[in-house]
C-alpha cells in the first residue's frame, strides 16, 4: 500500500459461462475462474487504497516446457508464441495508473495493440505458422481453435478502442494424464 502506483496481477482467463471450458476438465477450470473471481474480490477491496487488481490471460499457447514435454510437443510449439508476449503485457500493465485500471481481464496481443504494438511476428516461436488459441479464448481468424476436450493443463478488456486486429495465434495443447493416486503410507 505504501508504493506509488501498486499492482496485483494474476494469470487468469476472462470469465466465461461457456460449458465446453469445464466438462473436460473441472478441477482445473474451477482453479482457473476461482482465480478470476479473486481478482474481482480484491479489487473491490482494495480500490479505496488504489491497488489495481487485474488478471492477465495469453490468447496462444505460449512456449514453455509444459507445452514442450506435456501437452503438444513441436506442434504446439510451432504454433505457440514466446512467453515475452505476456511479459511485456505484464510490463505495459504494471505501468498504468492503478486507480483507474483495475477489476479488469486483459488478453496479452489486445494489451500490447493497445500500447502500440502492430506487429506481433516477433513473438511467434515459428515465424508464418498458424497460431492455435489458448484455453479460454476464442481463435480469431486464421487461427486454430483448441478443443476445450483435447487435453487438461497441468498444475501450472483491451486497453485501447481500435477496430485493429493482432496477428492470431497459434496453440494446441494436450492436457496431460492425472498422475496416480499416492499410495498411503502403512505404518
Amino acid at each position: 500500500m505504501k508504493a506509488e502506483n501498486p499492482h496485483i496481477l494474476t494469470i487468469s482467463p476472462p470469465l466465461t459461462h461457456d460449458a465446453k471450458w469445464f466438462a473436460p476438465h473441472p478441477p482445473y477450470s474451477i482453479a482457473k475462474y476461482t482465480m478470476s473471481l479473486l481478482t474481482l474480490a480484491l479489487a473491490a477491496e482494495f480500490a479505496e487504497h488504489g491497488i489495481a487488481v487485474n488478471s492477465l490471460w495469453p490468447r496462444t499457447a505460449i512456449a514453455t516446457a509444459a507445452v514442450l514435454y506435456e501437452l503438444g510437443g513441436e506442434e504446439m510449439m510451432s504454433g505457440a508464441r514466446k512467453p515475452e508476449i505476456v511479459g511485456d503485457a505484464a510490463h505495459a500493465i504494471l505501468n498504468l495508473p492503478a486507480r483507474q485500471w483495475t477489476g479488469r481481464f486483459f488478453i496479452d496481443d489486445e494489451v500490447l495493440l493497445g500500447a502500440g504494438v502492430r506487429d506481433f511476428s516477433s513473438y511467434d516461436m515459428q515465424p508464418g505458422a498458424t497460431l492455435i488459441a489458448d484455453f479460454f479464448t476464442e481463435p480469431l481468424p486464421g487461427m486454430k481453435a483448441r478443443s476445450a476436450e483435447s487435453t487438461v493443463p497441468s498444475t501450472s478488456v483491451s486497453i485501447a478502442q481500435t477496430s485493429a486486429t493482432p496477428s492470431p495465434g497459434r496453440c494446441t495443447r494436450r492436457w496431460p494424464r492425472p498422475s496416480p493416486r499416492p499410495k498411503p503410507i502403512r505404518r
